[in-house]
C-alpha cells in the first residue's frame, strides 16, 4: 500500500506500507502524530519511518493482517473474526484491485461469534467456500458452519474438518484464495503456507 501522509509538522509522499486498509492509515497517522509528540527528545526522520513501515511484518512480528502472500493468483491471509474485521477485508479488497473477483474462502471461527452476520459479509465475494475447523475447543466443526453457510445463500461450499487440508485444497485449485476467520485458523494455515515457496510479505 502507498499513502502520502500528512501531519502537523510534516509530510511524507509516496509512503509504502506493507499492510493495507483504510484501518491501517489511520493507524499510520496515530503512530506518526505520536512519533511527532516526542520528536524534541527522540528524533525520528522520514527515511526510518519509511524503512519501519515497509517492513513491519519482519519488525513487530504482525502477520496475517490482510497479508497478500501470493500476487497470482492472489493469496491472502487475515486474522478478521467478528463483522468489523470481515468488513475492513472486503472492503480493502475491493480498494486494492479486487473489486470483481470472486474468491475461494477458506473459512474456520469460533462457536461463540456471530457467525451468520459473517457469513453474509464473505456471500458477495465468495465463489467457493472451505468450511474448515481450527483444533481449539471453543471453534465451530465444519459440518456446523456449512450448514449455516447454506442457510446464508453460499452453494459451492467443501466441508473439510483439517485446516491444512483445506489450505491444500484451496491453493491446488488455483484461484483467487482468502484465508480469514480466527487467529487460531490463521495460525494453523500459516504453519501449513510456510511449505510452499511464496516468498516473503508481499507489498499492495
Amino acid at each position: 500500500m502507498e499513502a502520502n501522509i500528512q501531519t502537523p509538522t510534516r509530510l511524507i509522499e509516496n509512503l509504502k506500507c506493507s499492510v493495507a486498509g483504510n484501518h491501517q492509515i489511520n493507524n499510520i497517522l496515530a503512530a506518526i502524530a505520536a512519533l511527532d509528540v516526542i520528536n524534541e527528545e527522540f528524533p525520528t526522520d522520514k527515511l526510518s519511518i519509511r524503512r519501519g513501515l515497509a517492513n513491519i511484518g519482519e519488525l513487530s512480528g504482525l502477520t496475517a493482517r490482510i497479508q497478500l502472500i501470493r500476487d497470482e493468483p492472489p493469496l491472502v491471509i487475515d486474522v478478521g473474526h467478528n463483522p468489523a474485521g470481515l468488513r475492513k477485508l472486503v472492503e480493502t479488497l475491493s480498494l486494492c484491485g479486487y473489486k470483481d473477483v470472486q474468491w475461494n474462502i477458506v473459512f474456520g471461527v469460533m462457536a461463540d461469534k456471530n457467525v451468520e452476520e459473517m457469513l453474509s459479509i464473505l456471500e458477495p465475494i465468495t465463489c467457493h467456500l472451505y468450511a474448515t475447523s481450527p483444533v481449539y475447543e471453543r471453534a465451530l466443526s465444519a459440518g456446523e458452519l456449512a450448514e449455516k453457510a447454506q442457510t446464508i445463500g453460499i452453494q459451492n461450499i467443501t466441508v473439510i474438518d483439517s485446516v491444512a487440508m483445506a489450505v491444500q485444497e484451496a491453493i491446488v485449485s488455483d484461484k483467487p484464495t482468502v484465508i480469514v476467520g480466527s487467529f487460531y485458523l490463521a495460525d494453523e494455515a500459516i504453519v501449513e503456507l510456510s511449505k510452499y515457496s511464496f516468498g516473503v510479505l508481499k507489498n499492495w
